[in-house]
């Protein structure tokens, strides 16, 4: 009984300490609320990534989605620069700075959807890197480029200059993170899908020109079939360091495959390059199959014959014994 007692009286303070708890975090809330109200509505995000709709690389520019509300239409090309308000206070005064914060993050996270959906296969730093190749300010500026954003850009020329090397280049992709913001505050219930479906289509071509598939994914084994048998074997090593391509942050290996067996030794049959080593081994291996065809077929004979030896004398060895125990029975 009075272990209930503890029980009840631990369950009733714990009980008192998340009302305690939740009336604090709504006494906060109110606070926030009142001194820092909501301005914007929140936009609706869809719980999942759409990946019904194959990538294609060359499909034409899709149509610029246009910005509903007038309000925010104009705000993605203004800078601050250009405009006649009190800084200090104009709370609904926009300008592409201010829709960039937000456009940002959209762009983030839309991109960060689209590869964990599409490449669930890449490690996690691989995935990275491509989700850095679509958002740097060099493919954003591109993007906007494209549009002609440009021309509809109103900065002061001293704005320009005073930003240093490479300022337009990050005027335009601020631009694009604008553009992408104002949609979705144009549009709360669908724009931040109408965003996604936008950008994917965007950035199909430098996805899928990013991810080249391996030539033949099983090629290692298929070489090794033809080949490796006992005291043979085939070494895929490393013909150069590791190179960063930085224009698209990917890495790229070098592998080069060797036989040592049936009168070679150390012999290069091929070599492949790849984001990894694993790709680069497959194309070292299918690119043996293919530009050794008659060195390889000459050596996979050579196996064969000698596997079926093998194989006679295997056999030989378990009939032996057997003949000797008949004969002593």
């Amino acid at each position: 009984m009075g272990e209930k007692r503890r029980y009840d009286h631990g369950a009733h303070q714990n009980h008192a300490q998340k009302k305690k708890k939740s009336s604090s975090a709504n006494s906060e809330m109110a606070r926030l609320n009142e001194k820092y109200p909501e301005t914007a509505p929140y936009a609706k995000v869809s719980s999942h990534y759409d990946s019904s709709k194959d990538l294609n690389p060359n499909e034409p520019l899709p149509p610029l989605p246009p910005i509903s509300d007038p309000y925010y239409a104009q705000a993605p090309f203004n800078h601050s620069s250009t405009a006649h308000f009190d800084r200090s206070s104009a709370v609904n005064d926009l300008s592409y700075e201010r829709l960039e914060f937000l456009g940002d993050a959209y762009v983030e996270i839309i991109a960060t959807r689209i590869i964990f959906s599409r490449y669930p296969h890449l490690p996690a730093g691989r995935q990275a890197q491509l989700r850095e190749l679509v958002v740097k300010n060099v493919t954003l500026a591109q993007l906007a480029q494209s549009y002609d954003f440009g021309k509809r850009v109103r900065i002061s020329n001293q704005e320009i200059e005073s930003a240093g090397e490479n300022a337009w280049t990050k005027i335009l992709a601020d631009v694009f993170e604008a553009y992408v913001a104002a949609l979705v505050l144009s549009s709360p219930a669908d724009g931040f899908e109408t965003v996604e479906a936008w950008l994917t289509q965007l950035w199909a071509p430098l996805l899928v020109a990013q991810e080249k598939p391996v030539v033949n994914p099983d090629a290692k084994g298929a070489l090794a079939r033809k080949l490796v048998s006992r005291g043979v074997k085939l070494e895929y090593e490393q013909e150069r360091k590791m190179e960063m391509d930085k224009s698209t942050s990917t890495q790229k290996y070098f592998i080069g495959v060797y036989l040592t067996g049936w009168g070679h030794v150390k012999r290069h049959l091929g070599s492949g390059t790849g984001q990894n080593k694993v790709q680069a081994g497959a194309n070292a291996a299918a690119d043996a199959m293919e530009g050794n065809k008659d060195l390889i077929e000459a050596c996979s004979k050579m196996k064969a014959e000698f596997d079926l030896q093998r194989k006679a004398e295997r056999l030989n060895t378990v009939e032996e014994p057997a003949e000797q125990a008949s004969v002593k029975r």
